[in-house]
């Protein structure tokens, strides 16, 4: 169902959580392959992985640009996303050295 399609207040909240659901399964996914990253780094710069970041943050403005939605929105939901993700695989990585 579109936004515009939608003619109830309770429509549009149920989508919402229905969004809200497929992200988080989306975001549960992107966590395992953090986790999983955290076997191929050889230090702790490695795992923060400081150019990767500003890249991947580059290339999602792109597309955030490309989806019709702020970049600066998306650029600060990524970097927050991407540094409570970056600790948790630091964490990972530590207890596996």
């Amino acid at each position: 169902m579109n936004p515009q399609d939608c003619n109830t207040l309770a429509e549009i909240r149920g989508n919402i959580d229905q969004i809200d659901r497929e992200i988080i399964g989306m975001l549960a996914k992107r966590y395992g392959f953090v986790q999983k990253a955290a076997e191929f780094k050889k230090d702790e710069a490695g795992v923060k992985a400081a150019d990767r970041v500003k890249d991947m943050l580059k290339t999602r403005r792109i597309w955030a640009e490309e989806e019709n939605i702020s970049p600066d929105l998306i650029e600060k939901i990524y970097a927050n996303l991407v540094s409570c993700f970056i600790q948790e695989e630091l964490n990972n990585w530590k207890t596996k050295q």
